[in-house]
């Protein structure tokens, strides 16, 4: 029997609803795709945000774009020329040079852009996705999260995700909270992506992957791969490894309909991510909830371009329940160190 610890369940900052994985994605018929970048530090600190634009078209586009930010913020840069050759992806950045952060960690942008005769528009919740510095035990009492980290939710078919995140010098600390009707020990899990922040998923089978991967499942932490592995031998079905993680620290409590999972591996193994405050890295959670929900994935609620789903984006692992439909999406969402919240 599951130790019960009575904790008040918190308050939601922030909501995306997500399709969950296996859903069809967007298939408009607009010349480009944009999303907005998530603010990897908190927006008053001064952040650089920026967003990615995707030509769809199989043919070179030439557009404007205009950017407008929360009311009261100002960047050194709004208005851009944006020059794409067919199908190509680019990154376009600039400097928030005022802002103020907010407690519901939900910042509006409004994104425009006109070119080929057609006018886009994007409204996007942009969130503040940053790991502070911190310490917790982890015990199954949360209460050190609710006051110091910064939440980012997201609901799949009607079920709600709290993830939230914590580093030190010594580890990489990751709270989730699952609203689900049963948890079933050796079915219900947590797989987890953290990446360098220039890191990128390839299509082919010998390319290697540039990711720290883990999976919580039965209460324990196994790593399922760390870069320089090959990407074809993530898809095949190999046994769990024999050995949990040295050093991990997990806690699974179980209230009501909230399954919360508290997890610590150690930093040091993770030298890649050159972890400092300030530094992005690329993040991402599966929750996997066979029963109910399916793959709850939160990458679905990163708003993310056409064409980012990728095969090779996570590691299978025996037991799981898998869409068979597509692909999920690629494992890496901007994400950044700092300091704190406060």
């Amino acid at each position: 029997m599951m130790n019960i610890r009575k904790i008040a369940i918190p308050c939601v900052l922030v909501t995306f609803v997500c399709l969950c994985a296996g859903l069809a994605e967007d298939t408009t018929k607009n010349p480009i795709a944009i999303r907005a970048h998530n603010v990897v530090v908190p927006p008053a600190t001064g952040p650089v945000s920026g967003f990615t634009v995707k030509n769809l078209l199989d043919a070179p586009y030439t557009g404007k774009v205009t950017v407008k930010l929360p009311d009261g913020w100002k960047a050194d840069k709004t208005r851009f020329d944006v020059s794409l050759k067919a199908r190509e992806t680019k990154h376009i950045a600039f400097a928030i040079e005022k802002a103020v952060d907010s407690k519901v960690n939900a910042y509006p942008y409004k994104i425009t852009a006109v070119g080929s005769g057609k006018t886009v528009t994007v409204d996007q919740k942009v969130i503040c996705a940053t790991t502070p510095y911190v310490k917790p035990k982890i015990d199954g009492d949360i209460s050190e999260w609710l006051n110091d980290a910064v939440p980012v939710t997201f609901i799949c078919k009607d079920k709600k995700t709290v993830v939230r995140t914590f580093w030190n010098k010594r580890n990489f600390c990751l709270c989730v909270e699952v609203q689900e009707d049963k948890f079933i020990a050796d079915a219900d899990a947590i797989q987890f992506a953290l990446a360098s922040g220039k890191a990128s998923t390839g299509d082919s089978p010998d390319d290697k992957t540039a990711r720290y991967e883990f999976l919580i499942v039965g209460g324990r932490c196994y790593q399922l791969v760390k870069p320089g592995t090959p990407l074809g031998d993530t898809q095949k079905a190999n046994p769990l490894p024999a050995e949990t993680v040295a050093k991990s620290v997990v806690a699974v409590k179980r209230e009501k309909d909230i399954t919360r999972y508290e997890i610590s591996v150690p930093m040091r193994p993770m030298q890649e991510l050159r972890a400092t405050t300030g530094r992005e890295y690329r993040f991402s959670v599966l929750v996997h909830d066979p029963d109910s929900t399916g793959i709850r994935d939160l990458a679905e609620a990163a708003s993310p371009l056409p064409g980012s789903r990728n095969k090779y984006a996570w590691c299978k692992w025996p037991g799981a329940k898998w869409p068979s439909e597509k692909p999920l999406l690629d494992s890496k969402v901007e994400w950044g160190f700092c300091t704190s919240i406060h």
